[in-house]
C-alpha cells in the first residue's frame, strides 16, 4: 500500500509539474485590435509568439475629397488612402509597454485635377484665360516603407478582455509627384497656351520639392482590443 500511495503521488507531482510547464508555455490565440490612425481606419489581428512579443498584421483604409492649393493652382483632391502593414512588437518590461518594428505596403495616394471650367486659372504664377486647360496629377507613397514606433496596449499574453492601445510611429516615405495638363484655345487665341508647358512645368517642380522635403510620415493610433 505505501509503495502504491508513493507511486500515485509520483505520478500527481509529474501530471502538475507538466500542466504548469504547459501553462508558462501557452501562447493563447492572440488579439484583434480596431483602431484610428493617420493611416485611416484600420484592423489589426496580433499573434503571441513568446510572452513578451508578437506579430502584428493589419490593414488600413481611408478615402475623403479635399480642396488643395499649392503655388497658385486651386486642386481638386481625392485622398485614397489603403494600406497593410506586418509589425513586430517587443514588450521589454513585460507589461503593456512595447517597441514596434515593421513594413508597410502603401497603396496611398492623392489624386490631383484642376481646370478652367470656372473661368480662368492660375498656374506658376501665369493666369491663363480663353483656353480650356486640364490638370491632372498625383501624390503617391513609397509602395513598401520600413515602420518603427513606440506604444502601449494588450500584453502577448495576459488576462485582460479589453485594453485601450496607443501607438506612435513614423514611416520613411518618399512622395511621388506626378502631374500632367492639357491647353487647348480657341483658333482667334491660339497664343493662351503659349506658356501653358513651361507654366505646368514649374507648378510641378514647386510640387517636387515641397514633396521632397518629406522623408518620415507619422503615424499616430488609437484603438482598442480584444483578446480572445
Amino acid at each position: 500500500m505505501k509503495k502504491i500511495i508513493q507511486t500515485s503521488l509520483y505520478i500527481v507531482t509529474i501530471v502538475l509539474s507538466l500542466n504548469t510547464a504547459a501553462a508558462e508555455e501557452k501562447t493563447g490565440d492572440g488579439h484583434i485590435t480596431a483602431k484610428a490612425s493617420t493611416m485611416g481606419f484600420g484592423i489589426e489581428y496580433n499573434y503571441p509568439v513568446t510572452s513578451v512579443l508578437s506579430i502584428g498584421i493589419g490593414v488600413n483604409k481611408f478615402s475623403a475629397n479635399k480642396t488643395l492649393t499649392k503655388h497658385n493652382v486651386h486642386y481638386n483632391a481625392d485622398v485614397d488612402f489603403k494600406s497593410a502593414s506586418i509589425i513586430t512588437n517587443y514588450h521589454p518590461f513585460s507589461n503593456g509597454f512595447r517597441l514596434r518594428a515593421g513594413t508597410y505596403y502603401n497603396d496611398n495616394k492623392i489624386n490631383l485635377s484642376a481646370d478652367s471650367s470656372t473661368g480662368a486659372i492660375t498656374i506658376a504664377s501665369t493666369e491663363f484665360t480663353n483656353a480650356d486647360i486640364a490638370i491632372n496629377g498625383e501624390l503617391s507613397f513609397k509602395k513598401f516603407s520600413p515602420y518603427i514606433g513606440i506604444g502601449y496596449g494588450s500584453e502577448p499574453i495576459g488576462d485582460n478582455t479589453l485594453s485601450l492601445d496607443i501607438d506612435i510611429g513614423v514611416m520613411q516615405s518618399p512622395i511621388k509627384v506626378q502631374l500632367t495638363g492639357t491647353c487647348e484655345a480657341n483658333p482667334t487665341k491660339e497664343l493662351a497656351c503659349n506658356l501653358f508647358d513651361p507654366s505646368l512645368a514649374k507648378a510641378k517642380a514647386d510640387l517636387e520639392e515641397e514633396a521632397g522635403k518629406i522623408k518620415l510620415y507619422p503615424i499616430v493610433s488609437l484603438g482598442l482590443s480584444y483578446r480572445f
